[in-house]
């Protein structure tokens, strides 16, 4: 079994390389507060750095909870976001 540092970069390495490809230089992830898009936005923040910005879409269906943890998150690793 991998070791997570190694899954990290492969990751990591793997999100570069298909933004590159398409020829892109900047990034925007969907932000929900959940999970999975946490992780999604930790991993290319590593990536992109400051050529990442997340969308936070919040609908009537959004709990206050999910909004205020995909704030913390932008907020604590320093990720651009809008609401």
């Amino acid at each position: 079994m991998k070791d997570w540092k190694k899954i990290k970069q492969d990751l990591i390495l793997f999100l570069k390389t298909e933004v590159e490809k398409a020829g892109l230089k900047k990034v925007t992830v969907g932000l929900s507060g959940g999970l999975d898009s946490a992780v999604v936005a930790i991993l290319c923040k590593e990536a992109f750095g400051e050529n990442l910005n997340c969308i936070l879409m919040p609908s009537q269906f959004s709990s206050k909870s999910s909004i205020d943890d995909a704030i913390e998150l932008c907020e604590k690793f320093d990720i651009k976001y809008e609401i």
